[in-house]
């Protein structure tokens, strides 16, 4: 049975040439990201924060909210500069993002047992900041893998669809392991779903770190006087190239 649906799935996955250039790997490492990410979202549900009486809960979740997104609306436009100078390195990149996810998740086993929301709020911090980061490297890896005969809109459909299946599948798998154990043991389990992850990312093929070829500059570009700088930057415009709406908000 097992057999079967890895077959099944195999299929699916290296459908129309992906399985020759590395997207259908790649499609598979981003459904075991999803499945990591499931088994977090099931576990943190059900820790402490979430745990209490409604009255008691409100603090706790605007806590949580605020460790979390506050922070990470700060660092969510460094990831993307900073990944970009990691372009020749982005399988160690997408590796790193899962292995670091799962020393974090057992980690945040640990604090779950133990109630430490001092251990737990900063992991998980950690854990959203560096799914933020592997979505950032998948999409910088996907027309690195694209086959000829599919464009860059069906295999985003196709990652996106294998994602959902995966967390539609790991979710309850993982609510009702919680149920029946804690939610150290879902963290513990996301632990060896990140690590098997980390290892399909250092197996992608070797063409994902290969730098794109610099646009050559053409005859009438060569002797042409350099231009000058049109209009005032303005100093948040110059934020790490992420905009000037991004930059201003």
């Amino acid at each position: 049975m097992t057999r079967s649906i890895g077959r099944t799935t195999r299929r699916a996955t290296h459908a129309g040439g992906a399985g020759r250039t590395g997207l259908g790997n790649l499609i598979e490492l981003g459904a075991v990201n999803s499945a990591g990410d499931a088994l977090i979202a099931v576990a943190l549900a059900g820790t402490m924060f979430f745990n209490l009486d409604v009255k008691q809960a409100q603090g706790q979740v605007a806590l949580y909210l605020l460790v979390t997104m506050a922070p990470f609306a700060l660092v969510a436009p460094l990831i993307g500069p900073a990944l970009d100078h990691m372009r020749h390195a982005r399988r160690i990149a997408i590796a790193g993002t899962m292995l670091a996810r799962g020393l974090l998740c057992w980690g945040m086993a640990g604090a779950v047992l133990h109630k430490d929301p001092l251990t737990l709020l900063p992991a998980a911090f950690g854990a959203l900041v560096l799914s933020k980061a592997f979505g950032v490297s998948r999409s910088a890896v996907t027309p690195r893998v694209l086959p000829e005969d599919l464009n860059l809109v069906t295999a985003n459909a196709r990652a996106s669809f294998c994602g959902l299946v995966a967390a539609s599948i790991t979710a309850p798998l993982g609510a009702g392991l919680v149920a029946v154990t804690n939610a150290g043991w879902a963290l513990r389990i996301a632990t060896v779903v990140f690590l098997a992850g980390a290892v399909l990312g250092i197996r992608l093929p070797s063409h994902v770190d290969t730098p794109e070829a610099e646009a050559q500059p053409g005859p009438d570009q060569e002797d042409a006087p350099p231009q000058p700088h049109q209009g005032k930057p303005g100093r948040w415009r110059t934020l790490l190239r992420v905009g000037p709406v991004v930059g201003e908000a």
